[in-house]
């Protein structure tokens, strides 16, 4: 299921003048430890040395290969925005549907660029057993990346924000736990605004009701947990603030087209872009590329990512 690999160190090492295929499964961090070479990604060749990092998104793939005379050895790890649902602010999960929806879906950061230094910094750390403790460091890249993004795409002063602004500025900074915890008239009255304001502003903003957001929110968090657990459908929709059944399965089967039994056996039998890679290749230790080899495509429709929820 979806998220063993998620925020977890491997190594990757690529013969002299061979390749690595990059599956296309979630967000990936790589950092170039060793040798030189290149990433190919949408017909354009990226040169990359030692200490470069490289983040690509979930809807980029590309090829990573190593010129002579040495092997390339490079860090990776997988981000699954999903699986932090409840942790992020919307203004990050803004963010993050900004980087993603990039033409090219790839940055490359120098070797000398604080984020680089920092990916170097974080995996030269002595070895942390998987779990906690790891994730907790890797993640650290995570919010690095969003700082970087955060101070290109600075937000006006306040001064010269309109009311419409204002609001979304507000709302954009709750975590989802905390917006969905508020009702529309405390969200009101921390506005300032009467509900009926509230709601009239919100949808000039983001295009849909308060309640609407939210039930959005929900639906995701619940494909979520379907594609990551065996929980029981009654168990997930109760995590998601569904008391009746009946209503949960009405909402999802609007959103992504089946129930939810249907829809997680579909995910099961046809994994999609963005889930973990097979397990020979995300093995612990060096990964040793050999001839390159091809990712099967994926040509049906994925429901909406996490990173992809918002407005």
């Amino acid at each position: 299921m979806l998220g063993n690999d998620h925020l977890v160190f491997s190594t990757i090492q690529v013969a002299p003048g061979r390749e690595w295929n990059n599956p296309v499964a979630g967000w990936r961090f790589l950092l170039i430890r060793k040798g030189r070479g290149s990433y190919v990604a949408q017909s354009t060749s990226h040169p990359v040395g030692q200490g470069d990092a490289l983040v690509l998104t979930s809807s980029t793939g590309g090829l990573l290969q190593a010129h002579p005379p040495t092997d390339l050895v490079a860090c990776l790890f997988r981000f699954y925005p999903e699986q932090l649902i409840g942790l992020l602010t919307l203004a990050e999960w803004r963010l993050l549907e900004t980087i993603a929806i990039r033409p090219d879906g790839l940055r490359v950061f120098p070797s000398e660029s604080p984020f680089a230094r920092q990916y170097h910094n974080l995996a030269c750390q002595p070895s942390l057993a998987d779990g906690l403790a790891q994730r907790c460091v890797v993640l650290q890249l995570v919010a690095a990346l969003l700082a970087d993004e955060s101070h290109a795409n600075p937000l006006e002063a306040s001064h010269h924000l309109t009311a419409g602004d204002r609001v979304n500025d507000f709302i954009t900074h709750l975590s989802e736990s905390q917006l969905q915890d508020l009702s529309v008239s405390e969200l009101a009255r921390k506005c300032g605004y009467s509900r009926r304001h509230l709601n009239r502003l919100f949808h000039k903003n983001f295009g849909r009701s308060i309640a609407g957001l939210k039930m959005r929110m929900r639906l995701e968090k619940a494909a979520a947990l379907l594609r990551a657990s065996d929980g029981k459908i009654i168990d997930v929709a109760m995590e998601c603030g569904f008391t009746h059944p009946g209503m949960f399965s009405a909402r999802f089967k609007q959103r992504y087209g089946a129930n939810p039994s249907q829809w997680r056996r579909t995910e099961e039998a046809n994994p999609r872009d963005g889930k973990p890679i097979a397990l020979a290749e995300r093995a612990p230790g060096p990964v040793m590329a050999g001839k390159p080899q091809s990712t099967p495509a994926r040509n049906r429709p994925a429901p909406v990512s996490a990173a992809q929820t918002l407005l």
